[in-house]
């Protein structure tokens, strides 16, 4: 009985410190492969909170793919927000970027474009550059 209980327990020692292979969702993939080459600033009107339509542009942009980050400043005493949004020129621009804005929240959001920046942090990292 001694030896029975032994091997089973050496059997699930065993089999539960076996490496199991880890599975990724395509979604992390994608943002790891995205190399912001520009950041993108846009004037958001219709946002009424940082965290819901914060998150909810957030999402969208990234879920359409190209962007890495999403950065929202709400300002609650103004109707326009700011999102700066990096991206890869790559992937995406940002006419698809305003149409992705423009069709969130049952068309809630209307977006301006403000202006386009290289990003500095990929340029120094393909330039072999320290941050």
């Amino acid at each position: 009985m001694r030896n029975i209980l032994s091997f089973i327990l050496f059997t699930v020692i065993i089999v539960s410190c076996s490496e199991q292979p880890v599975l990724i969702d395509n979604k992390e993939v994608q943002e790891e492969q995205v190399k912001p080459t520009h950041i993108a600033t846009f004037e958001v009107e219709g946002m009424m909170c940082q965290k819901g339509c914060g998150a909810a542009i957030r999402k969208g942009l990234i879920d359409a793919g190209g962007v890495s980050t999403v950065e929202v400043d709400f300002k609650e005493s103004d109707p326009k927000s700011e999102i700066n949004v990096y991206f890869d020129s790559d992937q995406t621009n940002t006419e698809q970027m305003l149409t992705v804005i423009g069709s969130l929240a049952e068309m809630r959001y209307s977006a301006k474009l403000v202006k386009i920046t290289e990003s500095k942090i990929t340029k120094a990292i393909v330039e072999g550059v320290k941050v």
